[in-house]
């Protein structure tokens, strides 16, 4: 074997091996929401009763554990991206969208006020029924918790739940560290 040979080989191999360490240290596995899977005596961490609240801005603190507010949209600005993730358009009374990061942890919430509790229950059915045959999503699991019915799906690689309370639509996409997902999906669901 030529020194040019060698000298190719071993850049390559320097390449792979800096490429596998980065690969390493910025790689998120998929978590599911386990205590869904399992049913609602498990899913201690979300509440049993979700008060009603009308959703504004002043609901979306600065910080989520470790993350920091980093970008929250209203009115038709959130309105649009609520369409963008429906792949529709649809009545809403209101919409938020709240980003949350860290250097390698991120929850991006997206909140919507539909004109009534019907309309709402009819939204998340649509998202619901949605799920059950998406290429993109898997793994959708449900479960009623109180008088909240959570759903939860893997995709894009992030951790989702997605739920009605009153006349919100709710959908939490988190993508953090093993352990994190349901930290920050019970630290969202406890101030929205």
């Amino acid at each position: 074997m030529s020194k040019q040979s060698k000298k190719l080989l071993t850049f390559l191999a320097v390449i792979l091996g800096i490429g596998l360490v980065i690969g390493l240290l910025f790689w998120v596995p998929l978590q599911k929401i386990p205590e869904l899977e399992k049913g609602t005596e498990d899913a201690t961490f979300l509440p049993k009763t979700l008060k009603e609240k009308d959703i504004n801005k002043e609901l979306f603190p600065q910080k989520l554990g470790a993350l920091k507010l980093v970008q929250l949209l209203e009115g038709e600005e959130a309105k649009q991206n609520v369409y963008k993730l429906h792949g529709t358009t649809m009545e809403l009374a209101g919409a938020f969208v709240a980003n949350y990061a860290s250097d390698f942890e991120q929850v991006t919430i997206w909140a919507s006020v539909a004109p009534n509790k019907k309309e709402a229950k009819e939204q998340v059915n649509a998202m619901h029924i949605k799920m059950e045959i998406s290429e993109v999503f898997t793994d959708h699991q449900h479960a009623p918790v109180g008088n909240t019915l959570y759903h939860s799906v893997l995709g894009m690689g992030q951790s989702h739940l997605f739920y009605q309370r009153g006349d919100d639509v709710i959908w939490i996409s988190v993508q953090a560290k093993p352990g994190n997902v349901r930290e920050f999906i019970s630290q969202t669901v406890e101030f929205l």
